[in-house]
Order: structure tokens, then C-alpha cells, then sequence
């Protein structure tokens, strides 16, 4: 298969002034072995803004300015809001941004229109975060006004509590934003350093992406090969097994299921005891062999709860975070919705799962070489079940130490699933490489 190599440079420039004022210039080109080629476009997503801006050939370069501690008259922002995470289980962050000081209202309604909170607030210029804990409704209506201009939210309560109140609080604000200058297009992006953005070059109908948090130059390269052993690292040598690998574009992931640690029986939960402990399917060390082992949160990650950790992975590997699995499943599927909780997209699925062993006409085609099997789950209490008929992954990204953020697929969908689970059910793992 043909092997293209895209490169991103980003060069910071820093310049000091009494408005602070930082400038970074990301710079796309395209190689195809050694020769140039043409990149169609670049898009560069902001999640945690929830905005993004695209760049089109032949002007392939972005210049931010980050400004710290502006004057007040010399913020250029658009008035904006965001909640994140939506859907929430426990709390949610409200971000709002105020282009000019003044009074902003905020109100707060049930699906039923009963109003649950209302209040002024005298807001200074600048980025505004309120911290909103839902109550027992299973949605909500948020709305921000200032001045003639009103915001809305629309807030979905994934774990209504019956008789909590809801309460919002305001945590603090910032000045610290970033204007685009110039690109090919002059849509608003908003970025604060610390922000986690995902870049994807698209050249013909292939796309590969690469999540970053940006803090100073650094050079990426974005690959466009997928179902070959990765580059340099064919297969990995773990616990007295051999792993193999598989290059999917820019990530580079075991090809099987995860299988390390000791048996125990699936009534017991696993321990924090420095021992690798597993579950295998109906407690038979053949189905481990064969799916790889299930393992609880807390087990995977060795008891650390920092996203991207290594946990039980092999050295030099981590358990792939959210934001990493977004990148896969969108790089296979453009259309999959990376903020939705529930199926989306049109083919990922399909094309992740192995072209055997699942359920009835569940089979895939593996496109993409990642042969996802259905290795079943393990519930609350126990019990295993849909083998065959369903695959599921854990992320290292946690909610408030309780739920963690996963990847479903199943043998009657072609659709990929994005879900929150409690720690402490049985799903299957994979690595990525740092």
C-alpha cells in the first residue's frame, strides 16, 4: 500500500510587551516519500472550545495570537457560550465569553418549563466559567443574556438524581484568549494554551489526524498508510506473549485484544495487591486466549487515574484516552459524532470488525486491520455475557472517579458507540503507542 507522510510545523514566537502577546504560526506541508505533494485542506478542531477552523490550499498557514492581561477595550471576542461535558453525570463547566463588561442573566428551566434558577451577574471582558450541578430532571435550558444578545444551552442530565437540588456557582474568569489572525478562512477559533486541539490534513478521499495540546515548537507528522504493521515496531513482546501491530494512519495499535495478568473468578472484584489480575470469559482461560482478558477500570489503569497512563499496557504503550479513540473512529468514519453519547456515524463500526466470529451477519471487514473480536463484558455482579455479539473498550478518561468514557460496537450495527460506564464492569482493553 502506498505510504504518505504529511508534516506540520509549528513554530511559537514570542514577544514581550506590556500586552504579553504570544504568536504561533502552524505551517502544514505534504510529502509523499520524498517528493512534495498537495494538501486539499487542514482542519483544526478545538473540543474544548467546541469550534474549529479550516484551512484551504494553497494558503496552508495559521497565525494565533495569544494576548495575556489585555486592556479591557482592546478584547475582540464574540459573545459565546459552551457547557462541557454534555451529557453530564455529575457537574458540568459553563463557559461564556463577554466582548465588553456588563450585566449578564442567566436562567436556568426543566423539560417542563419550570423555571429552576435565575440571576444577575456584573461580568468583567473575557471568558467566564459557572459550575452547574443538575439536580433530578433529565434536561435542561440554560440561557445567557447581555445586553440585546441571548445564548442557549441545551444541557442533557445523563444521571437524574430524584430530590437533589440543582445547583450553579460561579468558579472564575480569565482573560487569557486567542484571536486568529489570518488563514484561509475567517470564521472565529477561539484557543487558551492548555487547550487539546486535533489537526486533520485530508488529501484525495484519505485523512489522518493527530491530537496535541500545543505549549511550544514542536514538529508533527500525520501518516496516511493503515492495515500495516506499524513502522519499526511489527510486533511487541509482552508477559511471555507477542503482540502484533497495526498502523491505522498516525496511531499505532496492537492488533489483539489485551490478555495479561492472573485469572481470578468473575464474583470477585479485582484488588489493588500489585498482582495484574483478569477476567476470562465463563472463567476459562481458553476464551482469554481467544478474546484477550476483561478487566475493570481501576485494574487497567494500575490505580492511577491520570488520562494516557501506561496501566497494564506494555512499556512504551498506554491505554489510548477519549480523545485518542475519537481520532480513530473519525479517521475511519468522518461522520462519527466524537461528542455524541450513543451510536453514530455511518460505517466505523463495520469496518473495525474482524471478518469473523461475531453473531449471525455481524461480521465486519476489517478495513482498517484493527480486527476488533467480540470478547463480551463482565456486569456489576459477575456474570458474563454477549460474547459474540459485542465488544467493548475502556478509555483512561475518567468522570469525577466513578465512570469512565468507552468504545462499543455490536454484531446488529455498523454504527460505533461512545458511552460513560461504572468502573467497576469488565470490558476489554487495547494499547496504543506513545
Amino acid at each position: 500500500m502506498k505510504k504518505v507522510l504529511i508534516t506540520l510545523s509549528l513554530a511559537v514566537l514570542i514577544s514581550l510587551g506590556v500586552s504579553a502577546q504570544q504568536t504561533m504560526q502552524l505551517t502544514f506541508t505534504a510529502i509523499d516519500s520524498t517528493y512534495y505533494t498537495q494538501l486539499d485542506s487542514i482542519k483544526i478542531i478545538n473540543r474544548a472550545k467546541d469550534c474549529d477552523t479550516v484551512l484551504y490550499w494553497n494558503d496552508t498557514v495559521l497565525v494565533l495570537d495569544v494576548n495575556v492581561g489585555l486592556p479591557e477595550q482592546e478584547i475582540n471576542e464574540q459573545f459565546n457560550v459552551q457547557a462541557y461535558p454534555n451529557p453530564v453525570m455529575e457537574e458540568a463547566i459553563l463557559n461564556v465569553v463577554i466582548p465588553e463588561a456588563g450585566k449578564t442573566d442567566v436562567t436556568i428551566t426543566n423539560i417542563q418549563g419550570r423555571q429552576i434558577f435565575a440571576e444577575s451577574y456584573d461580568l468583567t471582558a473575557g471568558k467566564h466559567a459557572f459550575r452547574f450541578i443538575p439536580g433530578g430532571d433529565a434536561m435542561y435550558f440554560i440561557s445567557f443574556s447581555w445586553q440585546d444578545q441571548t445564548r442557549h444551552l441545551k444541557l442533557i442530565n445523563a444521571s437524574p438524581q430524584k430530590g437533589r437540588e440543582s445547583i450553579l456557582s460561579y468558579v472564575g474568569g480569565s482573560d487569557q484568549i486567542v484571536q486568529k489572525k489570518s488563514s484561509a478562512r475567517s470564521d472565529f477559533f477561539e484557543f487558551t494554551l492548555g487547550d487539546q486541539l486535533l489537526y486533520i490534513g485530508y488529501i484525495d478521499t484519505l485523512e489522518s489526524g493527530i491530537p496535541d495540546v500545543p505549549l511550544e515548537s514542536e514538529v508533527y507528522t500525520f501518516q496516511f498508510a493503515y492495515n500495516i504493521p506499524c513502522i519499526g515496531t511489527p510486533t511487541v513482546e509482552y508477559e511471555g506473549q507477542v503482540y502484533n501491530t497495526v498502523q491505522i494512519f498516525s496511531q499505532c495499535w496492537l492488533k489483539e485484544n489485551l490478555n495479561v495478568g492472573t485469572m481470578i473468578d468473575s464474583l470477585q472484584d479485582m484488588q489493588d495487591n500489585g498482582i495484574i489480575e483478569r477476567y476470562c470469559y465463563r472463567n476459562s482461560l481458553d476464551s482469554c486466549e481467544k478474546y484477550g482478558g476483561l478487566y475493570q477500570w481501576g485494574e487497567m489503569m494500575q490505580y492511577i487515574t491520570q488520562e494516557g497512563v501506561r496501566g497494564i499496557c506494555p512499556e512504551g504503550w498506554h491505554i489510548p484516552s477519549d480523545y485518542e479513540w475519537c481520532t480513530l473512529t473519525k479517521c475511519i468514519d468522518p461522520t462519527v459524532d466524537c461528542d455524541l453519547i450513543g451510536y453514530s456515524g455511518t460505517d466505523a463500526g463495520f469496518k473495525m470488525k474482524s471478518t469473523s466470529g461475531w453473531y449471525a451477519y455481524g461480521n465486519g471487514s476489517d478495513t482498517y486491520g484493527i480486527s476488533v473480536l467480540s470478547g463480551g463484558i463482565r456486569d456489576y455482579i459477575g456474570n458474563f455475557s454477549l460474547v459474540e455479539e459485542y465488544a467493548s473498550y475502556w478509555s483512561s478518561t475518567t468522570i469525577y472517579n466513578t465512570h469512565a468514557y468507552t468504545r462499543h460496537l455490536q454484531y446488529n450495527s455498523d454504527e460505533v458507540n461512545r458511552n460513560l460506564y461504572d468502573h467497576g464492569l469488565g470490558f476489554s482493553v487495547r494499547c496504543v503507542k506513545d
